[in-house]
């Protein structure tokens, strides 16, 4: 009998998975995740929220070394219809006796081919080239650059993450001291001009069930952040593209090809999992769900009424107030409610909110502090940030699970939150918040942690990068 528990794994909130999880547990899969157990306080709340949605969280997951340790994952694999993984974590998890052992798992099809190569940028870039898919010109890194400008990247990561434009040895020297890696592990590329195309789908052991091609669009302020809207437009040569690297892999599962067209179509990276558009995609006609499902067992009639060349919202990212990212969140969760069901479409309009700030330079701040629920205070902290105010809560510490979940949501409507209040029968101690936690006014606010804005799936090109990578998006913001 086949298994019906699907299990995700993450660093990081991410659209994709919630928008995944609300679809599989409506067609009646329980959907567990796993996530990093070290999360930071933006991500606590987004996972805290997206608890509602799937039947488990495990936070675990941690790094040993450079590589997150995927053993709380060995478990599931006998008991599970499918994993699906972030790069960081399927990098790993597909080397390992565990993953060879669990057959019906695995994505690749080919003998000869290991699974770990749909994670290796290097191996699946020669294996397209051979295939008769055209690549950028494409080296290992050797002791000396070749003269003009290439595009380095690592072996192994995802959206943005490890790619850098050089010229110079001294460039590639220190973008390996910056990912902590070596040159074995990199390699370089020609740098190519053109338009950014993605094509998502399905394929079966080799065979595409389903795939289109998309344009994606970020948020006009932030032209290198990721997709708020995609765009689906007929684009035949890039479909045989895949058609011929996914026969090449015997590829089974989800996938998102990038591409760069400047009127020859150059693969670029391969995403071997659901990714943060196909949602919105379903929406448009593209069953991605549907052929999905086919591959756990599911019958399935291939759809062909596809929605072309209109702007399809597919994130609730890129509002710049809060008014306008209720109103996205409204907009997006009425699209995608039929796919992802009700819990996460309302989770969806909450996280608008979070993803809602001003981007204004920062103005006063003001501290609320109160013991008890508070309408009043919910209404004060929204209003005020949408008028730009910098806004901390200082409330009780949480004394139940329901507290717990209640007091996440009501954070969303603050900038920062510190559960430090003791509530006794005669009085409210106040415990002091860590140094720099408290709101700029007192003491300064401290930095973001890293992993609060890290995250997969962005799908940003090294063509669109001017040097650096620029900063990771907010967790919920994944394309």
């Amino acid at each position: 009998m086949t298994p019906r528990t699907v299990v995700l794994a993450d660093l990081s909130s991410w659209e994709a998975w919630l928008h995944l999880a609300g679809a599989l547990r409506r067609e009646g899969f329980d959907v567990v995740r796993f996530t990093r157990a070290d999360l930071g306080r933006t991500q606590r709340v987004l996972v805290g929220m997206e608890r509602l949605v799937f039947t488990q969280t495990h936070p675990v997951l941690r790094f040993a070394g450079a590589d997150v340790d995927v053993s709380p994952l060995f478990a599931w694999l006998d008991r599970s219809a499918d994993v699906q993984m972030v790069d960081a974590i399927g990098a790993v998890l597909t080397g390992t006796g565990q993953w060879d052992a669990s057959r019906r798992l695995h994505r690749v099809h080919v003998p000869g081919i290991a699974e770990t190569a749909i994670y290796d940028k290097w191996i699946y870039t020669q294996l397209a080239a051979e295939a008769g898919v055209t690549v950028p010109n494409s080296r290992e890194l050797t002791d000396a650059l070749p003269a003009g400008q290439w595009v380095l990247k690592g072996r192994v990561g995802s959206g943005g993450d490890r790619v850098r434009l050089v010229s110079s040895n001294q460039e590639v020297q220190q973008a390996l001291r910056d990912w902590d890696t070596s040159a074995s592990q990199s390699f370089i590329q020609s740098k190519v001009g053109g338009d950014l195309w993605n094509v998502g789908g399905v394929a079966h052991e080799g065979e595409v069930l389903v795939a289109a091609a998309y344009r994606a669009f970020s948020a006009p302020d932030d032209p290198e952040g990721p997709p708020v809207d995609i765009q689906i437009e007929p684009k035949p040569d890039q479909i045989e593209a895949t058609r011929r690297f996914v026969a090449a892999l015997g590829y089974s599962g989800p996938f998102a090809i990038d591409f760069l067209d400047d009127g020859v179509a150059h693969l670029l990276d391969f995403n071997p999992r659901f990714f943060g558009t196909w949602a919105a995609m379903q929406s448009a006609g593209v069953d991605l769900l549907g052929a999905y499902l086919s591959i756990l067992g599911r019958p399935w009639t291939p759809s062909t009424t596809v929605i072309d060349a209109a702007r399809i919202p597919s994130s609730v990212t890129g509002q710049d107030s809060l008014g306008a990212a209720w109103r996205r969140g409204r907009v997006l969760s009425r699209r995608l409610e039929p796919t992802v069901g009700a819990r996460a479409s309302a989770v969806m309009r909450l996280q608008a909110l979070a993803n809602g700030r001003s981007r204004r330079d920062p103005g006063p701040s003001v501290a609320i502090a109160y013991s008890e629920p508070w309408l009043a205070a919910l209404q004060w902290g929204g209003a005020l940030r949408h008028a730009g105010v910098h806004v901390a809560r200082y409330a009780v510490a949480p004394l139940s699970r329901l507290q717990s979940l209640r007091q996440a949501g009501e954070g969303l409507c603050f900038d920062e939150s510190h559960l430090v209040l003791r509530d006794f029968e005669t009085h409210i101690e106040v415990h002091d918040p860590a140094p720099g936690h408290g709101p700029r006014g007192c003491g300064g606010r401290a930095p973001r942690r890293a992993d609060d804005r890290a995250g997969p799936g962005r799908h940003r090109t090294h063509q669109r990068m001017a040097g650096q990578p620029a900063p990771a998006p907010c967790p919920t913001e994944r394309g």
